[in-house]
């Protein structure tokens, strides 16, 4: 019987150190370009080590990244990831070249700033109002003298790059809504902007929070054995998520020529199915410089997010890269992104799209070489590898990506989940397929081979072992804690910090058990909500409809939405269905034998879902015009489920039985 395990963080093992000194030996870290440009053109540090938001809540709190600086990289953290990190950990306002500056590492993505004619043009506005706030702020106080500004610099145009959330969450910070609708200011964003930044972050907004509450370290302590960042920078903030409509969208006809914005000149380029299912990149001709976007980093960027996304393309991002290089390679002197810092110099500019865009087609190509031969997705991962010429370049390395997972979503892309084999074709739930195994083997004996896997140093092995224990009894403190050591062995070895987190909260979550925190860090703001179309809401409330509710019963509603806001104003009609448990929706569409009439605002009815209090404002007469068989309604609406946020991930969800059809 195995009686020494835990719950308690561990040191790095004897193996651990082995694996991190292998990097430390392979790559060439004697290359000192990146820490030059990273620290090139300061203009000023960022003046505080927290941003807080109006309720003296914590947006970002730098101070707990100080450990960073220290030179020596700890046992517990892959020295290529250290390096990545302390490269990120580098709060201030920096100059690109002449009239563009960028604010960095003050949350997880950049704000860039273009002097124009009138104010700043913007390129993105981080995730949240606090931080866009802030920056505006830094660039203003600390450039009014430089550039001679007569007042704080109002910003006169915002650019979006893509439909991420941590590029236009801080927009109302910079903009008013007002002055976009009335086109006093302009707001640009590549097409189907607003339908994929909406569907992303509320269709499957619950599941993809809740990993990306494991993928960006929100629950682990920030040290040398917990978080050390992402990769892609230090972490998000946790403040305000905005949303607003734009009132210029760039489509593949416009982005064929030149535009001026505030008098500053720029060429677009679409990228559609690349980084995001909308993104553009740009050329600033006057300026000789390229905005990457988020196609370009200094990091193996993801194929497939940890998060959860759909599936990028990685052929079409290298031929997006290629067209990047073929239009304005020649010509280009700088060129920034989204994240990470700059580079200077054409031969510096073109020599990392040329590497990246290599990258991604190596991935692509031979992984597809693979799949022909007969290998399957986990066996083309374990064989592939990158030729030195593109793994020994530090902007190739997996900070935030990571090359297996990479793999496996390209094969994902071309031939989905299964592998052809039929025996795997309808596999047993995790937790059934582990109780086998424990029958037919045994906990103590598993437990044991777990154990000796882990003395040998297969933590992927032992973790493996583990957790079919724990899905079988999750009540078994010792697989749960020596599952949590692999896993913690696992995250100190991992060079992307994005897998890192994962693997580390996965161990805190088997030795705490899963939170069941009010505060979750979903991306589903009230903004977010408000800005989706009735037909986008419709959807979302689609997906919330659960079936063995209402059996067989059938619904049908007219629904006219009539909004009378000062900004905005919206009159629909729908007509509202529930068939075989499917809600259907048809626009511009009656039935005069509809179970009742719904006249409602379009806020009203977004609440009368939301708020589940709502049905009993109805029992009690709620102030709306509704005419028809009030119970239908009612039955209707608590037909409809509110997500889990805190779901189980390294152990099995416990299913309340309900009755289905």
């Amino acid at each position: 019987m195995i009686n020494n395990l835990n719950k308690s963080q561990k040191d790095a093992t004897k193996f651990t150190i082995e694996t991190n000194k292998k990097i430390l030996d392979y790559l060439p870290f004697e290359n000192k370009n990146d820490i030059e440009d990273a620290n090139a053109n300061k203009e000023k540090d960022f003046p505080a080590d927290i941003i807080y938001g109006k309720e003296n809540n914590i947006v970002m709190n730098f101070k707990q990244f100080n450990f960073l600086n220290t030179e020596k990289v700890p046992e517990t953290v892959n020295p290529s990831l250290w390096r990545q990190s302390q490269l990120v950990n580098k709060q201030a306002l920096f100059k690109v070249t002449d009239d563009i500056y960028q604010v960095r590492n003050i949350d997880l993505s950049n704000i860039t700033f273009i002097r124009g004619k009138t104010g700043w043009v913007v390129i993105d506005t981080m995730t949240s109002t606090e931080t866009a706030d802030a920056a505006l702020k830094l660039i203003n106080e600390t450039l009014s003298e430089k550039l001679q500004l007569k007042d704080k610099t109002r910003v006169s145009t915002v650019i979006i790059t893509h439909s991420h959330v941590d590029h236009f969450g801080g927009i109302k910070a910079l903009l008013n809504e007002k002055d976009v609708i009335e086109n006093k200011v302009e707001y640009i964003a590549p097409a189907g902007f607003s339908e994929e930044a909406l569907s992303e972050n509320i269709l499957a907004g619950n599941v993809m929070s809740r990993r990306a509450s494991y993928m960006y370290g929100n629950l682990i302590d920030i040290n040398a054995k917990g978080g050390v960042g992402c990769g892609l920078g230090l972490a998000t903030s946790q403040g305000t998520i905005t949303f607003m409509e734009p009132n210029k969208l760039i489509d593949e006809k416009s982005a064929k020529v030149t535009h001026t914005v505030d008098g500053v000149k720029v060429v677009y380029l679409m990228a559609e199915e690349t980084e995001a299912p909308a993104e553009m990149l740009f050329y600033f001709p006057d300026h000789k410089a390229i905005c990457l976007s988020e196609d370009i980093n200094h990091t193996l960027h993801n194929t497939l997010t940890m998060r959860g996304a759909k599936v990028r393309n990685p052929a079409k991002w290298s031929r997006v890269i290629d067209e990047v290089i073929q239009l304005w390679g020649n010509e280009a002197q700088y060129s920034f992104g989204s994240h990470h810092w700059p580079q200077f110099g054409n031969a510096s500019v073109v020599k990392q799209l040329n590497t990246q865009r290599n990258l991604y087609k190596y991935i692509n190509d031979q992984t597809l070489r693979l799949a022909n031969q007969g290998l399957t997705m986990h066996e083309i991962a374990e064989k592939f590898v990158l030729p030195d010429s593109l793994a020994k370049e530090f902007t190739n390395r997996g900070y935030y990506g990571n090359l297996k997972h990479n793999v496996r979503a390209t094969y994902q892309l071309y031939q989905g989940w299964w592998d052809g084999n039929p025996s795997n074709y309808d596999p047993h739930t995790p937790t059934e397929e582990a109780k086998k195994y424990v029958e037919m083997i045994g906990e103590e004996k598993i437990l044991e081979s777990a154990h000796k896997a882990f003395e040998n140093g297969d933590y992927r092995w032992a973790a493996t072992l583990t957790n079919k224990l724990v899905f079988a009894n999750p009540k078994n403190q010792n697989a749960r804690y020596l599952g949590a050591d692999a896993l913690e062995q696992l995250g100190y070895q991992a060079e992307s910090g994005a897998v890192r987190n994962y693997y580390l909260t996965g161990a805190k979550e088997l030795r705490d058990g899963t939170p069941n925190n009010a505060n979750s860090p979903t991306t589903i703001s009230s903004d977010i909500i408000n800005g989706m179309s009735t037909e986008m809401f419709l959807d979302y409330m689609a997906v919330h409809l659960n079936p063995a509710k209402i059996g067989e019963e059938e619904f049908t509603f007219n629904l006219n939405i009539s909004d009378n806001a000062q900004i905005k104003t919206e009159n629909s009609n729908f007509l509202i269905a529930v068939q075989s448990g499917v809600l259907l929706y048809w626009k511009d569409k009656k039935d005069p034998n509809a179970n009742g009439n719904i006249n409602i605002s379009k806020s009203q009815f977004k609440e009368l879902f939301i708020n589940k209090d709502s049905v009993k404002k109805i029992q009690k007469n709620m102030d709306i015009n509704y005419v028809g068989d009030k119970q239908k309604l009612i039955t209707f609406l608590g037909a409809f489920e509110k997500s889990e946020f805190w779901f189980p991930i390294v152990e099995p969800k416990i299913e309340k039985k309900t009755k289905g059809y």
